[in-house]
């Protein structure tokens, strides 16, 4: 492993590429292992994912916590509006520096993060490293909306892509990185109005930005909440700078998916090669790739989950479940 201080010469390509050149992808993004309980994508290196579980968070540490696909970078990316008073990173190399996960890239550079820090992570909230002091921010998509952003993600890797029937079954029984998604959801839900933690769902941020800006705001302390009063321009810059067309000037995540892909994949695999990660950003994709019986099946997985919570009740307000 390389150590930090030589780490350094590499930041200019980001927390993640570091990773990716120590690891050299012995291992292939869709193998899976368990650490603690929780199932690793194969390619993160264990005593990178040991760290992360023993990482004792400090007080100017604020986690975003989601399942994969749940719109992680879209919260990191408010987040750090939010702190930032608007001010938009300039491209992909700041967006990666801003921000650690740190199952995925270790916890070495956190001290070198911008206070308040902001730190990613995947691993479920039974796992999540824990501290009175820090805040928690959790993100929640739809699973149905989920299941595909996952589809489009994972062939992205693949030389030859699975269909979507092939994949969700495999999203259903939990085959996937980090288990079960709606298991994922309702740990957090069921920590939700603890004092240093926050829920939020994908579709509330898309549905009305200023109300989830103002929500995380907020949150994050009494400086962030008062800040528009005395500059409404704040605001009108992050909604701007948050926004789909705006997102994928920074986050392009695509530029290193080639280190993670199966070898010829992106010749060979028309969805690898034209991959962004930034998609569409929208409410109701899984439309144009559910059938009805589908439909059904996660329609009752959500039921039996999910029946008795606020949560529940509001994706069938959205016409999620039928």
């Amino acid at each position: 492993m390389l150590t930090y201080a030589s780490r350094s010469k590499f930041m200019e390509f980001g927390y993640l590429t570091i990773i990716i050149m120590e690891t050299i992808v012995c291992q292939k993004m869709d193998t899976l292992k368990e650490i603690e309980g929780v199932e690793f994508p194969g390619a993160f290196p264990n005593e990178i994912i040991q760290a992360a579980l023993d990482y004792q968070p400090q007080p100017e540490d604020v986690f975003i916590m989601t399942y994969p696909k749940s719109g992680t970078n879209l919260a990191q990316y408010l987040t750090h509006l939010i702190l930032n008073k608007g001010q938009p990173l300039s491209n992909f190399h700041e967006f990666e520096n801003s921000s650690i996960c740190i199952e995925k890239d270790g916890t070495e550079g956190i001290k070198a993060l911008k206070s308040p820090r902001v730190l990613k992570t995947h691993i479920p909230f039974s796992k999540v490293p824990k501290s009175e002091n820090s805040k928690y921010i959790y993100v929640a998509r739809n699973p149905k909306d989920v299941s595909v952003s996952l589809f489009h993600n994972i062939n992205a890797l693949l030389k030859t892509p699975k269909t979507f029937e092939e994949h969700l079954p495999l999203y259903i029984d939990g085959k996937l990185s980090y288990g079960k998604h709606l298991d994922h959801v309702l740990e957090f839900y069921q920590h939700r109005n603890e004092p240093n933690n926050i829920f939020i769902t994908y579709e509330e941020i898309l549905e009305d930005r200023k109300k989830a800006v103002l929500k995380l705001a907020k949150f994050l302390g009494k400086e962030y909440e008062t800040m528009f009063e005395e500059n409404p321009e704040i605001m009108e810059n992050i909604i701007k700078y948050s926004s789909v067309e705006e997102s994928r000037k920074v986050i392009q995540l695509e530029k290193i998916f080639d280190a993670y892909r199966e070898k010829d994949a992106a010749a060979e695999n028309p969805e690898a090669e034209k991959f962004v990660f930034v998609r569409k950003g929208i409410v109701g994709d899984w439309k144009n790739h559910y059938n009805e019986e589908q439909s059904k099946m996660v329609d009752k997985l959500a039921k039996e989950k999910l029946g008795e919570t606020e949560l529940y009740d509001y994706w069938k307000s959205l016409g999620i479940f039928l």
